[in-house]
Parts: structure tokens; C-alpha cells; sequence
């Protein structure tokens, strides 16, 4: 199965770097911008509650940060989500954007 990656973020063009570097099996493309056919996303939540409408069918959505209140707002469309491990290279992603916060 293949995948999109949708990242919102200010530092897409690291976390695409990074992702890249990673070779992750079975992840076709990276965007960012959303699209319909985007089934991973991975982001700032409020840019994330703001592109919810326009992705048809998510399967994945990882905040890159612990707030989630954006996504809680009773305005958003209600979706779910399941929950993964995460990877090495989201894990270089964490140290990476709490690095760029200080």
C-alpha cells in the first residue's frame, strides 16, 4: 500500500529532509498542501484542525506537538485517527522541533 504524507509546518522543508533520509517503505509522496488523497498527516494542530475538510479519508494524524486543543474545537470535523508507535525518524523529528522552539 502506498501513502501521502501531508506535513503543515513551518519547518516542512527539514521534517521532508528528514523523512526522505529515512526511506520509508511504502510512502510514495510528500506534500504540503492538503489534498483529498493525502492519508498521513503530520503537523501543527491548529493548521491541521484548518485542512481536515479538504482530506477525504485520514488514517493517520500525528500532532508535532502535546497540544491538541485545535483539534478538540467542537468547529472540527470530527475524524478518526489510530494511534502509532512512533518511528525513528519521527523521533529525530521531536528532537529536531524541540531544538528549533528554543
Amino acid at each position: 500500500m502506498s501513502h501521502k504524507l501531508l506535513i503543515l509546518s513551518k519547518h516542512f522543508d527539514e521534517y521532508s529532509r528528514l523523512i526522505e533520509s529515512s526511506n520509508l517503505p511504502d510512502l510514495d509522496e510528500i506534500v504540503s498542501r492538503p489534498t483529498e488523497d493525502c492519508d498521513i498527516v503530520f503537523g501543527e494542530p491548529n493548521l491541521i484542525r484548518d485542512a481536515l475538510p479538504l482530506l477525504s479519508h485520514p488514517k493517520w494524524i500525528q500532532s508535532n506537538w502535546a497540544g491538541v486543543e485545535p483539534l478538540l474545537d467542537p468547529a472540527t470535523p470530527p475524524r478518526r485517527a489510530c494511534l502509532k508507535i512512533l518511528s525513528d525518524c519521527l523521533q529525530r523529528i521531536i528532537i529536531f522541533t524541540g531544538k528549533a522552539n528554543r
